[in-house]
C-alpha cells in the first residue's frame, strides 16, 4: 500500500517535471533568457529526467535481445506518425521560435524529449499500472498524459499526440521494447525540427 502510494506521488512528479521543458521552450518567455538559454535549460531537464527515468525502469525489465521485427518497426512507426501527421495537420509554430536559435540544440532537445517521454509514458506508466487498472485503460491513460503535455502546441497537435500515444503504447505492450519506441520517436522528432526548419 505504501510503495503503491509512493509510486504515485512520483508518477505525479515526474509528468509535472515532464511539463517543464515545454513551458520553458516554448511558453516561458520572461525576457530574463534568450531563448537559446531557454532551450540549453530544457535540454538540461530534459537529460536528467532521461537518466533519473532510465535507472528507474531499466530496474523494471532487463533488455532484450534486438530481432529483425523491431528493425522493422523502427522504421515503420515513424513512417505511421508521418501518415498520421497529414491527415491531422499540426498548428503552424513557424513563428514560435526565432531564427537564431541553433538547430543542433533543438535536435538534442527533440532526441532527449523521445528518450524521457518513451521511457515514462511508455515503460514508466505501462509497466507500474498495467497490472492494476488493465492494460486497455493503461494505454488511455498514457495516452491522455502524453498528449497533455503537448497542449502548449494546440489542439490539432494534442489529438495527434493521443493517437501516436495508443499506437506507440499498443506496440510496447506487444513487444516490450522501449528502444524502439526511443528511436522511432527520435526519428520523427527530429525530422519534424528539420521539416519545420525548411519552410
Amino acid at each position: 500500500m505504501i510503495l503503491r502510494f509512493y509510486t504515485h506521488i512520483a508518477t505525479v512528479v515526474l509528468l509535472l517535471l515532464l511539463l517543464l521543458p515545454g513551458w520553458l521552450s516554448y511558453g516561458g518567455d520572461t525576457g530574463i533568457l534568450s531563448q537559446n538559454q531557454r532551450l540549453l535549460y530544457s535540454l538540461l531537464i530534459r537529460s536528467f529526467l532521461t537518466l533519473l527515468l532510465g535507472l528507474s525502469c531499466f530496474r523494471l525489465k532487463p533488455l532484450r535481445k534486438v530481432a529483425v521485427l523491431d528493425y522493422l518497426l523502427l522504421l515503420l512507426l515513424p513512417l505511421l506518425t508521418i501518415a498520421l501527421g497529414v491527415l491531422i495537420p499540426a498548428a503552424d509554430t513557424s513563428g514560435t521560435l526565432s531564427n537564431n536559435v541553433s538547430i543542433v540544440l533543438l535536435v538534442a532537445i527533440s532526441i532527449t524529449a523521445a528518450f524521457n517521454e518513451e521511457l515514462f509514458f511508455r515503460s514508466w506508466l505501462l509497466e507500474k499500472y498495467e497490472q492494476s487498472i488493465g492494460s486497455i485503460a493503461v494505454v488511455l491513460l498514457s495516452s491522455c498524459l502524453f498528449a497533455s503535455i503537448h497542449l502548449w502546441q494546440g489542439p490539432p497537435v494534442v489529438i495527434f499526440s493521443f493517437f501516436i500515444g495508443v499506437l506507440y503504447a499498443g506496440v510496447y505492450l506487444k513487444f516490450r521494447n522501449v528502444w524502439i519506441l526511443i528511436g522511432a520517436h527520435s526519428i520523427h522528432n527530429v525530422l519534424a525540427i528539420l521539416l519545420s526548419n525548411i519552410r
